[in-house]
């Protein structure tokens, strides 16, 4: 038992500063990014309806959209590179064909 809990304890992941500060920054800037897309949305929702609103927000916000959603893709090369370790269930999908 003991040992079982030494090996978790070392297998633990830890972030360094410069991770955890670049992790930050990059959740801060996404979450800024929606959030401010979604406030236009709403905006445009109460002032033209529904269907103008759709086919005017996504002309109008098409290039910070793209842009967002490349910045999303780092989410993938965070995982390959190490940035941070995946999670268990991902682990046993990959190792394990019969989960």
């Amino acid at each position: 038992m003991k040992q079982e809990e030494e090996v978790e304890k070392e297998e633990k992941f830890q972030f360094s500063f410069l991770q955890k500060l670049y992790l930050s920054v990059y959740n801060f800037v996404l979450f800024l990014g929606w959030f401010h897309l979604l406030l236009i949305f709403f905006k445009n929702f109460l002032n033209i309806g529904i269907f103008k609103t759709l086919e005017i927000f996504f002309i109008e916000n098409k290039q910070e959209i793209l842009f967002l959603q490349i910045i999303n893709l780092f989410d993938i090369f965070h995982a390959f590179i190490g940035l941070w370790p995946p999670s268990k269930s991902f682990q046993k999908k990959i190792f394990n064909p019969n989960f």
